[in-house]
C-alpha cells in the first residue's frame, strides 16, 4: 500500500450454482437409459468442477447387500467416482453441465419399478433450493421367480417373489 494506509477491495462471488435434474426419467432393462443433468449456472467454466452427490436414502435399487447401492444399475459419464452412498461427478473445463446415466443392469428376477434418487451434496458451489435431487425409476421386469416371501408391504422381500412375478406378468 505504500503510504496509503487503506484500500477498497471488492469480493467477486464466482461460487457456482448447482443443480441437477432428470432429462430421462425411465430406465429399462432392454437398452433404455435414464439420464442425470448436473448443470453449474456460473459463466465462469474456464476451472472444472467437482460437484459431490449423495444417493438419497428413499431409493429403493437394490444390491446383494440389500441396500441402494448397485447390482440393479451402473451410473456413467462425468467422471464419475465413489462408492456406497457418496458419488462425485465432474463438470469439465468449458462445460456448465454433464450428464450421467443409468443403465439397469440385466437380470431375471421379478422385480417391481425401482428408484434410484440422487441428492446434491455440500461441497465448493451454492445448492439449488429447488433443482436439489432427481429421480430415475427402473421399470418393473421380469416374472422368474426365485424365492417364496410374500409380503406386499415390504419391498426388499417382494423382488423375486412369485407376488410380484403375478404383478408384472398381469402389468405385462
Amino acid at each position: 500500500l505504500g503510504s496509503q494506509q487503506t484500500a477498497t477491495y471488492t469480493i467477486k462471488n464466482d461460487d457456482a450454482l448447482v443443480s441437477i435434474a432428470a432429462s430421462a426419467t425411465k430406465a429399462t432393462e432392454t437398452g433404455t437409459t435414464g439420464t442425470f443433468t448436473i448443470s453449474r449456472s456460473t459463466l465462469d467454466t474456464s476451472a472444472e468442477l467437482m460437484v459431490n452427490l449423495g444417493i438419497d436414502s428413499s431409493s429403493t435399487v437394490t444390491s446383494n447387500d440389500g441396500s441402494a447401492f448397485g447390482v440393479d444399475y451402473s451410473l456413467t459419464g462425468g467422471n464419475i467416482s465413489g462408492t456406497g452412498a457418496t458419488r462425485s461427478v465432474i463438470i469439465p473445463v468449458g462445460m456448465s453441465s454433464v450428464d450421467i446415466s443409468l443403465t439397469a443392469i440385466d437380470d431375471t428376477h421379478a422385480e417391481a419399478d425401482e428408484l434410484l434418487k440422487l441428492n446434491l451434496a455440500a461441497g465448493g458451489y451454492i445448492i439449488d433450493t429447488t433443482k436439489n435431487n432427481a429421480t430415475v425409476t427402473i421399470a418393473a421386469n421380469d416374472t422368474e421367480v426365485i424365492n417364496t416371501n410374500d409380503s406386499s408391504n415390504d419391498y426388499t422381500k417382494r423382488e423375486g417373489s412369485l407376488r410380484q412375478a403375478l404383478i408384472n406378468a398381469n402389468a405385462f
